[in-house]
C-alpha cells in the first residue's frame, strides 16, 4: 500500500480496518470466554524504592473441529480447545505515576480434545472451561513467580535510563 497518498484520517481508518480484520475469528475456530483470573498485586522493594506490580491475564479459547465425517459411518471428529495464557505486567511506583508495562514473553497453552465437533459440544466445552479456572490460576501463579529476576533486570534498567 502507499501511504504517501493517504491523509492521516485515511491511514488511521485503514489501520483500524486491518486491526479489526486481523483480530476477528476465521470461520475455521470459534472463541469462547474463559473465567479470567483476577489480577494480581504485588508490592516489590528493590534498591530502596517501593513499587507496585500488577499482573493481568489475559485468557482466550479457540476450538476448532478436526478430523473426517465419513457419510454414514462413524464420525472421526474431534473438537480441539486451546486454552492461550498471556500476562500483562504493570510496574508503578507507590504514588501511581512513572508505569513500565510489559507483556511476557511466557505463553502457555492448555489443550483438551473432546469427541465431536465443536458445535455438538458445547455443554461439554463449557463446563471443561470451568475445571480449567484452576490449572490457568496456577499457571499464572507459576509465570508470575518466574518473571521476578525479569522484572528487577528491567527496573534497573529503566532507572539507569533515567539517570543518564
Amino acid at each position: 500500500m502507499n501511504t504517501a497518498r493517504l491523509g492521516p484520517t485515511s491511514l488511521a481508518a485503514s489501520l483500524a480496518a486491518a486491526l479489526a480484520f486481523a483480530a476477528a475469528p476465521s470461520a475455521h475456530a470459534q472463541t469462547g470466554a474463559v473465567a479470567t483470573p483476577d489480577s494480581h498485586v504485588e508490592r516489590l522493594e528493590h534498591n530502596g524504592i517501593g513499587y507496585e506490580v500488577t499482573y493481568r491475564p489475559l485468557v482466550r479459547t479457540l476450538e476448532k473441529t478436526i478430523g473426517a465425517h465419513p457419510g454414514a459411518r462413524s464420525t472421526l471428529q474431534r473438537c480441539r480447545a486451546v486454552t492461550e495464557i498471556a500476562i500483562d505486567r504493570e510496574v508503578r511506583l507507590p504514588d501511581g505515576s512513572a508505569a513500565l508495562s510489559h507483556r511476557l514473553t511466557d505463553m502457555q497453552r492448555i489443550t483438551a480434545h473432546h469427541i465431536g465437533p465443536c458445535e455438538q459440544n458445547r455443554q461439554a466445552l463449557a463446563k471443561a472451561r470451568l475445571r480449567q479456572a484452576d490449572a490457568i490460576a496456577a499457571q499464572v501463579r507459576a509465570m508470575v513467580a518466574s518473571d521476578r529476576p525479569a522484572l528487577l533486570a528491567q527496573i534497573d534498567a529503566a532507572r539507569a535510563l533515567a539517570v543518564n
